[in-house]
């Protein structure tokens, strides 16, 4: 092709708002428009290389194989980088990318985005690497997974001043002795957004002012709530995961926990920015708050009870009880509720733990996902095609009539679920274990829409979700007084402005 007949910034027009593969079949089409597009390649969502071979190739394409004129075309275009080498990176690619993150940081002047997988291994102190990637100076976002020792050592050292961080432990390898706060201290003006599975534990000496999203997971953990007011003062979205159960065993200590972080709260004060809460009902309970929360999400309702003990009355009052406290402090406006196992709402406690709930007196908005069980999903008359849901308008319905409802029914687990029911009922041989597509596909969602319906009512959607994408949805709206009065007169307005 004859190249000089094209504009080159009519070609770089092309480029800019070109799609990956158009882009990426431009500079396959000869050498002057590989010089001049390969760069657009990098321009849209970033980069994710896994395996040592795909790095060292993107590293061969990001330097043009060492031309420099067209390298310094490409780097600018370098904003975000997510690589795994595995567990145990070689040397020479930790040579290579500390070669690379050095032309990075004085030829990227917009590279924002670093995710580590296997980091530890990466960031040990074998290589210049660790040091380079401290070196960074543009970075805004920061994610170290199966974070350990090594991390911990490069962190205080970093010359970014991050917005985002997460450090993602290593399960199998002794959490570090530093304490995030401590760690991140050169970001705390900058950062807004932290997720660590580390304990926070340093009282009032470091204060994350701007951070405003934390998300903290770490089994085991007995946190202290007033540790987390005092470091992120105006926080508003929590999401936790303690691991707390409401076991006999643990029950005194998490009631303990419980009743410290309270008192805490009650002498020192407690959140009035928080507005998101997340997680399990036993980590809630666990957390203690006693602010307002509008929007309150639990991750799943029945954990805590296993199959095992669910019968239990001591640990299904517990969780009765937890459930009744946590709601009476926040005083939701929304609720999302995940419930993994659908036998749990058909069960009588759990039927009159959902629909005896006098604490949600402002709820406006609720959102429900339930993970269909065997028993429900293999059983027509129980799951609802003609009375098949019930128990659950009956349930959705007592939550004081809220005016937004959406309910979803999971299917996507349930022929793994079925498999291991079967297999563990040898009577059960021979049922059908396959997703019952066509069974849903004649399910009335309309009718079933109807069934929330009342004079408040704004908006219903009622959901069934399948593997391989499969989905069927039922929507209704409804538009206000207010609002209908608002759309006329916008109408109104339009129609004089044209005249």
């Amino acid at each position: 092709m004859n190249t000089p007949l094209i504009n080159v910034d009519i070609l770089h027009n092309v480029a800019q708002f070109a799609d990956f593969s158009t882009v990426l079949q431009l500079t396959k089409t000869c050498r002057e428009f590989n010089a001049e597009c390969a760069q657009y390649l990098l321009k849209n969502d970033g980069v994710y290389l896994e395996g040592e071979e795909s790095v060292e190739s993107f590293i061969v394409f990001l330097t043009a194989s060492g031309r420099d004129d067209y390298a310094r075309r490409r780097l600018p275009f370098c904003t975000d980088i997510e690589l795994s080498v595995g567990p145990s990176p070689s040397q020479n690619i930790k040579f290579a990318l500390a070669v690379l993150f050095a032309r990075i940081r004085s030829e990227a002047p917009w590279f924002r985005f670093l995710a580590l997988h296997h980091s530890d291994a990466l960031l040990a102190p074998d290589s210049p690497l660790p040091e380079v990637v401290a070196a960074l100076a543009t970075l805004e976002e920061l994610n170290l997974y199966e974070y350990g020792a090594h991390c911990a050592a490069v962190l205080p050292f970093m010359q970014s001043r991050l917005l985002t961080a997460t450090l993602a432990h290593d399960e199998s390898t002794h959490y570090p002795l530093e304490d995030p706060l401590f760690l991140l201290r050169r970001s705390q003006k900058t950062l807004k957004c932290m997720d660590v599975t580390l304990p926070i534990i340093l009282r009032q000496e470091f204060c994350y002012s701007n951070l405003v999203e934390l998300r903290i997971s770490r089994p085991n953990l007995l946190p202290s709530t007033w540790t987390y007011i005092c470091a992120f003062p105006r926080l508003v979205g929590l999401a936790v995961g303690f691991g707390a159960h409401f076991a006999r065993e643990c029950a005194s200590i998490v009631s303990a926990c419980r009743q410290w972080n309270i008192a805490e709260q009650k002498r020192l004060g407690t959140w009035t920015s928080l507005r998101r809460v997340q997680g399990a009902l036993a980590d809630l309970f666990l957390l203690g708050l006693t602010c307002a929360v509008p929007e309150l999400a639990i991750d799943d309702l029945s954990d805590g009870l296993s199959e095992s003990d669910a019968r239990t009355p001591d640990l299904r009052r517990r969780q009765a009880d937890a459930w009744r406290q946590v709601l009476g402090y926040a005083r939701p406006s929304r609720v999302t509720l995940q419930i993994d196992d659908s036998d749990w709402i058909v069960d009588n406690h759990g039927f009159a733990l959902l629909s005896e709930t006098p604490e949600l007196v402002s709820l406006q908005s609720l959102h429900l996902t339930v993970g269909v069980s065997y028993a429900m999903g293999s059983n027509w008359d129980t799951l609802g095609v003609h009375d098949a849901l019930d128990v659950l308008w009956v349930i959705v319905k007592s939550f004081i009539k809220p005016v937004e409802v959406s309910v979803t029914f999971d299917w996507t687990g349930w022929s793994a679920v079925a498999r291991e029911f079967v297999a563990s009922h040898p009577q059960c041989a021979g049922s059908d274990m396959d997703f019952p597509r066509e069974e849903l596909d004649a399910v009335d969602m309309d009718g079933h829409v109807r069934r929330f319906l009342h004079k408040d009512t704004r908006s219903v959607r009622y959901c069934h979700v399948g593997p391989d994408g499969w989905r069927r949805e039922a929507t209704y709206s409804r538009v206000s007084d207010e609002e209908h009065a608002a759309i006329i007169e916008a109408v109104d307005q339009m129609e004089m402005d044209v005249d």
